[in-house]
């Protein structure tokens, strides 16, 4: 018997899924549990039409990614920091400072959890660092450190 999955069911499947289930099982444990339906024309219509949303939001989503993506590899982001002789910083510049600058410059939400920095940022330079923007888009960001006055 073919059903739909509205839980996750151990040793079935996840929830989403159309699985071949024993008849017994399903009317002794998944229908009364609402863990699972049974997968008519109408359900599978409507499981279509869910699917085809999700893709086009996914499609959607990526496509806005691929454009901020554009935007924040042309420029530099230049940040400016307190340095001392020789162009070494006070400090060190954060991955934080460095999410606040591109999301100020492009209007942006980078998350910081999402920026990757390849070596600690302690002197004045430019520097490159990988911005993951969405699954399988990642963006070369340059950042130029110049002293602050």
């Amino acid at each position: 018997m073919k059903v739909l999955l509205l839980k996750d069911v151990k040793g079935l499947g996840k929830v989403g899924e159309v699985v071949n289930a024993a008849e017994g099982y399903a009317r002794n444990m998944l229908f009364p549990n609402k863990a699972a339906v049974l997968a008519d024309t109408t359900v599978m219509t409507d499981l279509k039409k869910k699917n085809e949303i999700a893709d086009a939001k996914e499609a959607k989503n990526k496509q806005a990614a691929v454009e901020i993506k554009e935007k924040i590899t042309k420029e530099k982001v230049v940040i400016k920091a307190k340095s001392g002789a020789g162009g070494k910083l006070f400090g060190a510049i954060t991955v934080a400072e460095i999410t606040n600058a591109i999301n100020s410059k492009y209007g942006t939400s980078v998350d910081k959890k999402k920026v990757s920095v390849s070596e600690t940022i302690k002197h004045i330079g430019t520097f490159t660092t990988d911005v993951k923007l969405y699954s399988g888009v990642v963006a070369s960001v340059s950042i130029e450190i110049i002293p602050e006055e």
